[in-house]
């Protein structure tokens, strides 16, 4: 019996973790009825240092924010790939966000101790208030704040074809 509960606890803590997607898994939406705007996602964030950040501050910009926790193998696991492309899409306009509502002190160590060149700030609300259910999760937004994209679970952003539909994203 008690085996039983042990493997009922593994594949309900499994549904509900962090999800790692293969390329028929990837989730592509427009304009999301929960979060088609910028406005929608304006809850409460903050620098690395606590000061205030406003997704508004990026107007004109095309953002993509990435929801993110240092727990999350697939999360962790994309982050080079988002900071090739970060690097591959800095003359295009982009702005790349890693948002985690973790404690600062967590997302600052682990940021030290990783050293990625990613800019990463934290999200003051709860995931379910953004109707996130699975990490990581990322929004595309363009330069007039309207969501073109989404995507949950880890995904190979520095690849040419992702490369290639954030730029096409951006030409629309």
């Amino acid at each position: 019996m008690n085996k039983f509960i042990g493997c009922f606890i593994i594949v309900i803590i499994s549904l509900f973790s962090c999800k790692q997607k293969n390329e028929n898994e990837a989730v592509f939406k427009k304009n999301y009825a929960t979060s088609s705007s910028l406005k929608t996602l304006q809850h409460s964030y903050t620098n690395l240092e606590g000061k205030p950040v406003k997704l508004s501050y990026y107007k004109d910009k095309m953002i993509i924010l990435n929801f993110w926790e240092t727990s999350c193998k697939p999360c962790i696991k994309e982050m080079p790939s988002l900071e090739r492309c970060k690097t591959l899409l800095e003359k295009d306009n982009f702005v790349f966000l890693l948002a985690s509502n973790e404690p600062l002190k967590k997302i600052k160590s682990f940021k030290e101790t990783t050293n990625f060149n990613l800019n990463f700030i934290k999200y003051t609300g709860t995931l379910s208030q953004l109707k996130i259910n699975v990490l990581p999760t990322t929004f595309v937004f363009d330069e007039k704040g309207n969501n073109v994209y989404k995507t949950i679970g880890a995904t190979d952003w520095s690849s040419s074809e992702m490369i290639l539909k954030l730029k096409n994203l951006k030409n629309k």
